[in-house]
């Protein structure tokens, strides 16, 4: 890359005519795909852990984030496609220059959708409105740090 001053942009996803089965060997090897009744294609994440419930008992979480897929007809499936494009602003790229990119990772629940992990904590991929709310949510997780 040339020096200079650039505007810094990355795809959160993968577009529709990107999201195509057996494409990307990588994320093959990775179990990255998405199964045939969801449309196919691939995870743009898989965010799994543990939380506390409102027993207090210790509960899993898969939040994954996929093409949202309406399947309220499962021969016609309906499908938005929920990748998103981060603008991290205006960079001046020198010599050898190290970007950091951050995540804070407990914007996936707030912002602008706060999120009930009691309600919402598994089953996920086939919930077409979680994936739209997750992808919401995923547009303010993404911050420009460090520029050496």
């Amino acid at each position: 890359m040339s020096p200079g001053t650039y505007n810094l942009k990355f795809t959160f996803g993968l577009k529709d005519i990107d999201n195509k089965d057996g494409e990307h060997q990588l994320l093959n090897s990775v179990n990255f795909n998405v199964p045939a009744m969801l449309g196919g294609g691939y995870h743009y994440m898989q965010f799994d852990g543990k939380f506390l419930n409102n027993n207090d008992e210790e509960t899993g979480f898969n939040f994954h984030a996929i093409r949202a897929v309406d399947r309220t007809n499962p021969n016609d499936l309906k499908f938005e496609d929920t990748s998103f494009e981060v603008d991290l602003g205006t960079v001046e790229i020198v010599k050898n220059t190290i970007i950091e990119i951050k995540m804070d990772v407990s914007e996936w629940f707030k912002t602008p959708n706060t999120w009930n992990l009691n309600e919402l904590h598994t089953v996920l991929m086939p919930n077409f409105e979680a994936q739209k709310m997750i992808s919401e949510n995923g547009k303010s997780v993404f911050t420009l740090g460090k520029i050496n």
